[in-house]
């Protein structure tokens, strides 16, 4: 006896397509809530390692930038810094959809406001001198770009009595004026910090890449 048979798919393409779609969701969720609470630390982890790598970093720490800036204590004021972008930085989950029979979701990561506010209203990002004049040399170093920010002065390198870091002063010259190390100078779109999240993208997404690797 022979037997035949023959099947008819009675649904179109679009609405198989779909519902494979949709049957997708759950288990995307599932993935995408086991790897949420790793991500964090991860990307601002790699970040804050890019940032303490840019030379500004060091310069900030012992060399050109503290003299200039005349920056008390810059340890403590960049530790602050840096443990605000780590503190501030959020993973939020996107709503996992169906477009056109794709499936659409994952993840966003915020750690910086793009006005830099969260960060230029750190007390560290600001002294006052003993003269009583308001130093903003987080502002002048990440937004001022090649600005002129004092008139009638210029910095003088070397040992003095009157220097609040021992690498030099400000002193009155006719004509003068100081603006930011153009080699530091940064403005919102360019500066210390976005060049080192540009830098960092790269081990991002390596890092993100090996993680869901290793979740799968």
């Amino acid at each position: 006896m022979n037997l035949q048979f023959s099947l008819k798919i009675l649904e179109s393409n679009n609405i198989i397509g779909a519902r494979i779609a949709y049957a997708l969701i759950p288990p995307i969720n599932k993935y995408v809530r086991s790897i949420h609470s790793k991500i964090k630390p991860i990307i601002s982890n790699i970040v804050v390692d890019s940032i303490i790598s840019e030379p500004e970093y060091d310069s900030l720490m012992s060399g050109k930038l503290k003299g200039e800036f005349g920056i008390p204590d810059p340890s403590s004021r960049l530790s602050e810094i840096l443990d605000t972008i780590r503190s501030g930085a959020n993973v939020v989950m996107k709503a996992t959809s169906v477009t056109n029979n794709r499936v659409t979701g994952g993840v966003r990561f915020q750690m910086i406001r793009s006005d830099f506010q969260d960060l230029l209203s750190l007390g560290s990002a600001s002294f006052v001198t003993e003269k009583g004049s308001q130093l903003n040399w987080l502002r002048w170093l990440l937004i001022e770009g090649d600005n002129v920010i004092i008139n009638e002065y210029r910095f003088v390198g070397g040992p003095s009595p009157y220097s609040r870091t021992g690498l030099g002063i400000m002193r009155k010259f006719n004509g003068a004026f100081w603006r930011v190390p153009p080699e530091f100078a940064g403005t919102i779109k360019n500066n210390w910090i976005t060049r080192a999240i540009d830098k960092a993208s790269s081990e991002i997404n390596k890092a993100l890449t090996d993680l869901a690797k290793d979740s799968l």
